[in-house]
């Protein structure tokens, strides 16, 4: 399925099959050290972005950049977004894409890093995308959690609560985790109640 859709998007935004990046970016997310941010996951936005590409401006843009967005994945790194962006980049560039799109993908895979504020309505679009499992059905919701445990297994437990608190606190503090109204009325209350929750585990 991966593969076919790959090969559908690079003829809508005008390009060759581009097999060889098809490839390194499932290989990717197949890497060992990975439990949530698999393949399962890109499948997973991906078909959120089916459900609302029509909020979208620049549907096959926001589809490119959730190819991207985890494409490289350290659990330790701060940087992933930066480097996966600039893995785009170089492949937008090497296929004669426009400046502008260049930088909305960019701009779109640095979204997902949910550090700042999210400007631009596809933007705000892929954001909430990826914070999708935030709002899944508990069982769901636990699985995500082990799997993210999993990816942290290196650090040491008390940190690793410390710090998963900070980043579930912070989107508990957060006026709205989701900025579209459609994920809004679909995911907020139960992302607050999962998070909530999972602080509480943590304690």
């Amino acid at each position: 399925m991966l593969v076919a859709r790959w090969k559908k998007l690079m003829a809508n935004m005008g390009m060759k099959e581009n097999k060889a990046t098809c490839d390194a970016l499932v290989q990717a997310y197949s890497e060992a050290h990975r439990q949530y941010h698999t393949l399962v996951h890109l499948e997973s936005v991906l078909s959120l972005l089916d459900q609302y590409q029509h909020l979208a401006q620049h549907t096959h843009e926001i589809e490119l950049a959730l190819w991207f967005h985890d494409a490289i994945y350290q659990p330790k790194s701060t940087s992933n977004e930066l480097e996966s962006a600039q893995w785009a980049r170089t492949f937008l560039n090497q296929n004669q894409i426009n400046s502008q799109s260049t930088a909305r993908i960019e701009q779109l895979i640095d979204a997902t890093s949910h550090t700042g504020a999210s400007g631009t309505v596809d933007e705000k679009l892929i954001s909430d995308i990826d914070l999708a499992i935030l709002g899944r059905p508990k069982t769901d919701y636990e699985i995500y959690t082990h799997g993210v445990r999993f990816e942290y297994q290196l650090v040491p437990i008390s940190l690793y609560r410390e710090k998963r608190k900070a980043v579930l606190q912070g989107f508990l503090n957060r006026p709205k985790i989701y900025l579209t109204e459609p994920l809004h009325e679909r995911f907020e209350e139960q992302a607050r109640r999962n998070i909530f929750d999972e602080i509480r585990g943590l304690e």
